[in-house]
């Protein structure tokens, strides 16, 4: 499972959980809500899951390639070589690209 599945499911999960209060009333701890109720708008658990499926879905906007020749690694651009080893996918963050 990748990391970012990992991490929505998690938070899933969490959003699904209850407590029980001193007076034996269920509620969600992530942001305070009776069992019955919807959580708030404000939820950080809602958030972090928004968050985390708009990760996964974002595609590469480059790749930075390496070829290890000889126990040292050079990072080249965009040659084709069958020592080319090592691919490192770059993401844009905040809609920012160039």
């Amino acid at each position: 499972m990748k990391r970012i599945d990992l991490i929505i499911s998690v938070i899933e999960d969490c959003l699904t959980d209850f407590a029980t209060d001193d007076y034996g009333n269920d509620y969600r701890p992530c942001c305070g809500v009776y069992i019955e109720g919807k959580h708030k708008d404000d939820c950080k658990l809602q958030q972090a899951l928004a968050a985390a499926r708009e990760l996964k879905a974002l595609k590469p906007v480059g790749e930075i390639r390496t070829i290890v020749w000889g126990g040292t690694a050079w990072s080249v651009g965009f040659v084709s070589h069958k020592k080319l080893n090592l691919r490192t996918k770059l993401y844009a963050l905040d809609g920012v690209t160039k």
